[in-house]
């Protein structure tokens, strides 16, 4: 029982520690280009009569867009309470670590990765910015723990929790497809290698079904306006398509390792003499 109260109330100072190092001087940073534009869309999808996602037209989701403005507008000053949104998207990130954590390990190694955490140099940046970072990885450790947890205490409401998760996830950012995979992937492992009853695996299955078929569910109201296929198209000029997961990029590889070892100009003369 000591134990346990010591355990609490060093976590709760992890995450007065969290806000401390995140909202301490949060505006001493100028505001960058990025944070001034999502601020803006999130404005017109806050304000204008229609509500329309137009941050799909510069190649963004508009969740989060829209939570800058929202916040903004009820702290009095745009940028804290846009910042502010990020802030918490650490805090739940902070939090999914945790539980995350002791699932696989335990209570002193949880706290130990939770201070990692909140004093990695990459965190503690963009935790204090209005940029979809900290909301990417709110996504993925919250993904990550459901999926462990269907995996090894197959429940609903965990994939329920998964299925909204990975729902909100392709309201915040392409780059939550990813996220998809997990399940997907987990499955496979649990059909291949592991020797449960092939009922088990059904209800498993089940599952994950439910999982996905809620993430499009929640998905489907942003996937049917009308700029979502602009915004796919902005997404074909600087994304890999989706067929890129599956595959290695040995050529990127090879180039950035030649330019490593050898140099540029070394490589650009190769070229030149068609020996590449």
């Amino acid at each position: 029982m000591k134990f346990r109260h010591k355990t609490a109330l060093f976590f709760s100072l992890l995450f007065v520690l969290y806000f401390a190092t995140r909202l301490i001087n949060l505006t001493i940073l100028p505001i960058f280009n990025d944070e001034s534009i999502y601020i803006r869309y999130g404005l017109h999808q806050l304000y204008e009569p229609s509500h329309k996602p137009y941050s799909l037209l510069i190649g963004k989701e508009p969740l989060m867009p829209f939570l800058y403005a929202l916040f903004g507008a009820l702290s009095g000053n745009y940028l804290v309470g846009a910042r502010f949104v990020t802030v918490l998207a650490g805090a739940l990130t902070l939090l999914g670590l945790y539980l995350f954590s002791k699932e696989i390990t335990n209570k002193r190694i949880a706290l130990v990765v939770s201070l990692f955490y909140i004093f990695a140099p990459y965190t503690l940046f963009f935790d204090r910015l209005a940029l979809m970072d900290s909301a990417v990885s709110t996504i993925a450790i919250w993904s990550l723990y459901f999926t462990y947890r269907l995996f090894h205490y197959p429940q609903w409401k965990d994939a329920i929790s998964l299925g909204l998760i990975t729902g909100i996830g392709f309201w915040t950012k392409s780059s939550a497809w990813f996220y998809v995979l997990l399940p997907l992937l987990s499955y496979g492992v649990l059909y291949l290698f592991d020797d449960v009853h092939e009922q088990k695996k059904m209800h498993k299955l089940k599952l994950y079904g439910t999982a996905l078929i809620l993430a499009l569910i929640v998905f489907l109201p942003l996937f049917s306006n009308e700029m979502y296929a602009l915004h796919l198209q902005l997404l074909q000029q600087y994304t890999y398509p989706f067929s890129s997961i599956f595959t290695f990029p040995v050529g990127v590889w090879w180039k950035n390792g030649s330019y490593a070892i050898y140099g540029s100009n070394h490589i650009i003369s190769l070229h030149g003499k068609g020996r590449i």
